[in-house]
């Protein structure tokens, strides 16, 4: 079988050990890959976010079975575009890796569905965001805040800041994270 593994991370070279080691696989290549896969698998130049080139070597390369590691090609619909062309492939579709991808999209799933998670707020203005902090500054938890700040669409640009502090230094690092998502 001709395999096509995407990723460079030690999720992909875990998986990249084990087709490797399979006796089902006869040609096995990996993109973007790294020095660690590049002992299972032949790295291969290929921009994985370029799904019509992905598609376009899968095809060129008869590739049997293809498997998507890293997060942000799920989310862009990666396996559905193989999916639609034909090919076998590995990994969730886009709507499904919502559920990983998307921190807002995953929690209004969990409220709207009375799923137990932490508490959450989505805020458009910092001094909403300093506000929520201030009333709920004495929670059970001592103080403990968890700040999820995202681009508007929710995916991808997430960063956390945990403070155990009081309510003003959570409002401090709040106003410094989101320097980082403007």
């Amino acid at each position: 079988m001709n395999i096509l593994l995407l990723g460079s991370g030690g999720r992909e070279h875990a998986l990249a050990w084990k087709i490797a080691a399979s006796p089902l696989t006869t040609k096995f290549w990996c993109a973007p890959g790294n020095a660690g896969i590049a002992q299972e698998a032949e790295c291969v130049a290929l921009d994985i976010a370029d799904h019509a080139a992905v598609v376009a070597f899968c095809k060129a390369n008869n590739v049997d079975f293809v498997v998507v590691g890293p997060e942000a090609p799920l989310v862009a619909g990666l396996v559905d575009r193989l999916s639609a062309a034909g090919i076998k492939t590995f990994g969730p579709t886009a709507a499904a890796a919502a559920l990983e991808g998307s921190k807002g999209f995953m929690k209004d799933l969990c409220a709207r569905h009375a799923i137990p998670t932490a508490a959450y707020a989505r805020f458009t203005e910092p001094a909403e965001a300093k506000d929520y902090i201030r009333r709920h500054g004495r929670s059970r938890a001592g103080n403990l805040f968890q700040l999820t700040l995202t681009d508007q669409s929710g995916r991808f640009r997430t960063i956390a800041v945990l403070c155990k502090f009081t309510s003003d230094r959570g409002s401090r690092a709040g106003r410094q994270a989101a320097q980082f998502v403007k």
